[in-house]
């Protein structure tokens, strides 16, 4: 059965990629970059068994939501919540990642509304958990699990309102051994019919992390622009990724923990290194201004991502932050 690539609000690059390591600081372009652990507030000082960091967005839907087939889609109640674990294992740091991402979504065709057997909107969630290594260890990926339940925009002919949407209900899973990988798509909506496929990267060029690590990842890389690979299960290919990033002199207004900030940053263009690339995302994070005190931990401030169709875009806004003290 061929695959379908599956729209779903919160897969990041249409769930491609980003993101690498290696052995020079600043390197950019077609050299492998390094990691350093900016989500620390000293980047000299190694977590701790049992360390934790939890940060929460509010995501808001931007844009008229019109399609040229007709048809308008809301999008309300975003909310996206990041949780850094850190572990012990046989002296080695070792990472999960825990991201939670729930939206509400309704749609309107001919004046019908498109809404849920009880008269509600359709509720879309991701929710991913990815191991991985430390900084040190180039934030090796170990194992991914994402699972996507998602009523996303549909360029199909409209027939009757249901056809506004697809409904979609995948589960992604990829295990590690080195530079070698195995992925598995999981179809619940097909009696969890099951696609696998094997895949090797060369870390020659660039270096790779897992596509659940791609907003991590960010906050452990100095402000140069860089190539990372990543595998993307959709395309069973490896996908290089276009990081670059853009200094700024400006603050970023927000509230944070309840209390209003002004955050300097440092602002990321995400895209696909290729021929009909498609949009790219923007990502803005904290500035480093201190590596022994950084009192922000690099953390993502703001993340815009487009949808397709020229729908609009969603833009998290982070709203509060527990930082590994």
């Amino acid at each position: 059965m061929k695959r379908k690539i599956f729209l779903t609000v919160a897969t990041l690059l249409a769930t491609t990629t980003l993101f690498a390591s290696c052995s020079c600081d600043g390197c950019a372009g077609d050299t492998k970059v390094s990691f350093k652990p900016y989500f620390m507030n000293d980047v000299d000082i190694h977590a701790k068994d049992d360390d934790v960091e939890t940060l929460k967005y509010k995501v808001e839907f931007n844009g008229s939501g019109s399609s040229a087939n007709g048809y308008t889609l809301n999008y309300q109640n975003g909310e996206y919540t990041s949780t850094l674990a850190v572990n012990m294992v046989e002296n080695k740091e070792v990472y999960t990642l825990t991201t939670h991402f729930s939206i509400d979504v309704s749609y309107t065709y001919a004046g019908v509304s498109v809404v849920d057997k009880d008269g509600k909107p359709f509720k879309d969630t991701v929710d991913s958990t990815i191991t991985f290594y430390s900084t040190q260890e180039g934030l090796q990926p170990i194992k991914s699990t994402k699972t996507a339940v998602s009523h996303s925009p549909s360029q199909a002919t409209i027939q009757k309102p249901e056809d506004c949407y697809t409904y979609y209900n995948q589960t992604i899973e990829t295990i590690y051994e080195g530079n070698k990988g195995t992925s598995t798509i999981t179809d619940h909506t097909k009696s969890d019919w099951k696609e696998e496929s094997t895949f090797e990267i060369d870390t020659k060029k660039y270096s790779f992390v897992d596509n659940e690590q791609l907003l991590f990842a960010l906050r452990c890389l100095n402000p140069n622009s860089a190539k990372l690979s990543v595998y993307s299960p959709f395309v069973e290919a490896v996908q290089t990724i276009a990081v670059d990033f853009s200094t700024d002199k400006d603050s970023l207004s927000l509230t944070l923990n309840g209390e209003e900030k002004k955050i300097p940053f440092n602002k990321v263009s995400l895209g696909i290194d290729a021929k009909n690339a498609g949009s790219k995302q923007t990502v803005w994070i904290a500035k480093t201004v201190n590596p022994n005190s950084n009192t922000y931990r690099n953390v993502m401030l703001k993340y815009e991502t487009p949808f397709p169709y020229s729908l609009g875009s969603l833009t998290y806004t982070l709203v509060s932050a527990d930082f590994i003290k």
